[in-house]
């Protein structure tokens, strides 16, 4: 992302292109068959998603010291440098490489991971925007001047986040984020060149070759089936940049006139020698016209190709920071968000590919950001747009206004309360209070009591009835209490019974612990529990199984119901975009009141 002021982005469906929703994909249609993705569908269910509504992994396989200080300075160990070029260069020189190499490694392996797809797409969202450097395509890296750490290490990683995308359904661009030499004076092309120095004719060919070579990847590894999109540059030098960067040496008119064709016939030509057909060719993506660096449609080649898309990045916090504090106040900044089209004539497939709320205002007023969150969202959505893609997952930043992720394990209390009122969420997720109040005293007091039985002796548990008819008198202290604890749990296990047998109507005699096969007989009565509860009973019903210890299984069956109606109380008012769709968050609010009464009646 380009850390300094305002750009725009657009991206539209176009008629002959392979559209995310016009595969199967399940993030848009929830209609998915995944060993079939190469056919085009239409969306088969009223109502379907059809916009772009996504995240990208900033930070991730592109370091930016300013988004990530903790991971910089004390995992990757990059202390004061300014980029990953400057880290290498000035950390891990010689036979200290090796060194870097591997901290890169694991940085790549764990800043984002198959489980951070998992979560993009539990909260709801369908696209997934990878920014990544040319040094991915070690080939092409000049490694006695460029000590970038070894691309192709990271290339193991990247095919399992793709490959748990494409098993979600979920649609993937992939960004060219840093080009070589550097298209930008900024840190978030893996350098820190003043100028530019990406526009001459060797770098233009060095990113071709990365443009083929990424797109033979993408035809020919089945991991990569729902990358969709290729990007040829993000956000060159542009006119609204300050200190007299634009155009930087070589890019006018190189950029337009020469780089953009030839990025396009390096993709098409790649997707000719393998005979792709046309409705499995990729987008082809260039900055839009509103990002002002020229327009790429200008040229004859481009603006015939069917199959291109146009991206332009818009920071309004930026765009509007000026010496009258612009961005600071509440009411240009809604105006922007309202008013400040993205559209482009001509650029048909366009989306705004970043985005965020930075801004100068206070970042602890809930109201506003909800609206502006929204605001923008609807901006982005409207007929001509394709969608969006927000910057970004998750950062070290302290700031929910750049992180789309629930900020669960990294951010305090005060911040995810913000992040909550901000609604980070497309407005359809949003849930409403819950329909039945949420009986929390008497589950606490039954949690309570059920928990205070885990300590039963596992004997006595098991066999109470058989000391039901000794006389506590003949028992010492330790048995006396130990005989209590197995006759409360012996109950609480036919209370549990009794009351699922009540939820769903199924008359059946009372558990008799001396029929035959009473394991059984107990494996029968788990099949009413609900299937969401049925499965995550499954750990305790292996363990009484492998004891012989009924009674203890049907108090930990117990417990977990009521764990759950407290948990799915917490989801349903604390995480509303924990859901994918408004049809899943009513599920799980039937599912909470089925857990919480048969554990509370």
């Amino acid at each position: 992302m380009h850390f300094s002021q305002l750009a725009s982005l657009a991206l539209v469906g176009s008629a002959t292109a392979w559209l995310p929703h016009e595969r199967d994909l399940a993030s848009f249609n929830q209609t998915a068959r995944f060993e079939q993705l190469g056919k085009r569908f239409k969306p088969n269910l009223g109502g379907g998603i059809t916009k772009i509504r996504g995240v990208n992994f900033g930070g991730w396989l592109v370091c930016e010291k300013w988004l990530q200080e903790d991971t910089w300075k004390n995992k990757l160990q990059c202390g004061n440098s300014a980029s990953e070029f400057d880290c290498m260069n000035d950390h891990y020189k010689g036979s200290n490489r090796e060194t870097g190499n591997q901290r890169f490694e694991e940085h790549w392996k764990t800043w984002i991971n198959p489980d951070t797809v998992q979560s993009v797409h539990d909260v709801g969202l369908n696209t997934i925007r990878i920014p990544i450097g040319y040094w991915s395509y070690t080939a092409i890296v000049d490694k006695a001047s460029e000590p970038f750490a070894d691309g192709d290490r990271m290339l193991p990683y990247l095919d399992a986040i793709v490959k748990k995308a494409a098993d979600l359904g979920i649609y993937v661009i992939m960004d060219l984020h840093g080009a070589p030499g550097g298209q930008q004076e900024d840190v978030f092309t893996g350098q820190n060149n003043k100028p530019a120095g990406f526009y001459n004719d060797y770098n233009f060919g060095r990113a071709e070759k990365w443009l083929a070579w990424m797109t033979n990847r993408i035809h020919t590894n089945p991991a990569y089936s729902t990358v969709g999109m290729i990007e040829v540059l993000n956000e060159p030098v542009s006119r609204h940049d300050g200190g007299n960067r634009y155009p930087a040496p070589g890019q006018d008119p190189g950029l337009i006139q020469k780089y953009y064709p030839a990025a396009l016939k390096a993709v098409r030509d790649t997707e000719s020698g393998l005979k792709v057909s046309n409705d499995k060719k990729l987008h082809v993506q260039f900055m839009s016209s509103k990002w002002d660096s020229g327009d790429a449609r200008t040229q004859s080649s481009i603006a015939n190709d069917a199959l291109t898309a146009f991206d332009d990045h818009n920071y309004i916090g930026f765009a509007l920071n000026d010496n009258q504090n612009s961005n600071g106040d509440a009411y240009k900044l809604m105006h922007s968000a309202c008013t400040d089209s993205r559209l482009v004539k001509g650029q048909d497939f366009t989306l705004t590919g970043e985005w965020s709320m930075t801004s100068n205002y206070d970042w602890k007023d809930e109201e506003f950001f909800n609206k502006f969150f929204t605001a923008q969202q609807q901006l982005y959505e409207v007929p001509g747009m394709a969608g969006w893609v927000y910057w970004t997952w998750k950062t070290e930043t302290n700031d929910p206004r750049w992180t789309y992720s629930p900020p669960i394990a990294t951010m305090d209390p005060v911040n995810i309360k913000h992040l909550e009122a901000m609604g980070l969420l497309p407005p359809e997720y949003k849930a409403p209070a819950l329909p039945v109040p949420v009986r929390r005293p008497v589950g606490r007091q039954v949690l309570k009591r059920a928990a205070s039985l885990r300590g039963c002796d596992l004997n006595w548990s098991l066999d109470w009835w058989q000391y039901a008819a000794m006389k506590q008198e003949n028992m010492g202290a330790a048995e006396r209490a130990q005989f209590k604890c197995g006759r409360r749990q012996h109950k609480l296990m036919q209370r549990w019974q009794n009351s699922l047998a009540r939820r769903y109507k199924k008359r059946v005699r009372q558990w008799d612990p001396t029929a035959p096969d009473p394991i059984k007989k107990m494996e029968a009565h788990l099949k009413w529990v609900p299937r969401f509860l049925a499965k995550e009973a499954i750990s305790p019903e292996d363990r009484a199984l492998r004891h012989g210890n009924i009674a203890n299984m049907a108090e930990e069956v117990a417990i977990w119901a009521i764990e759950q109606a407290e948990k799915h109380s917490r989801l349903l008012t604390k995480w509303p975009w924990g859901y994918k769709d408004l049809y899943q968050r009513r599920r799980h609010e039937r599912y909470a009141r089925l857990a919480r009464n048969a554990a509370t009646n």
